[in-house]
């Protein structure tokens, strides 16, 4: 059996800012390996997709909270 390694994208899974968070602590818990989050110094102006990136403040509080998870399920966030 080959282990390969499970990267989450919440950004682009809900296309929508506000589920991220939820999806990205999901994500973790159900034992992802990796995580792609799209983050913009201010969302609404991004010229891509700007329903999904988070703000950098949303982004720093989501990492604290990343980081209690990890811990809880015994992984750690670099």
């Amino acid at each position: 059996l080959i282990n390969y390694p499970i990267i989450s994208d919440p950004s682009h899974a809900s296309f929508w800012a506000p589920w991220v968070p939820k999806l990205t602590l999901a994500s973790i818990a159900a034992d992802c390996d990796g995580l792609i989050i799209e983050m913009h110094p201010r969302p609404e102006k991004s010229l891509v997709d700007p329903l999904q990136p988070l703000n950098f403040k949303e982004f720093s509080n989501l990492l604290i909270k990343c980081k209690k998870i990890a811990k809880a399920v015994n992984k750690k966030i670099i």
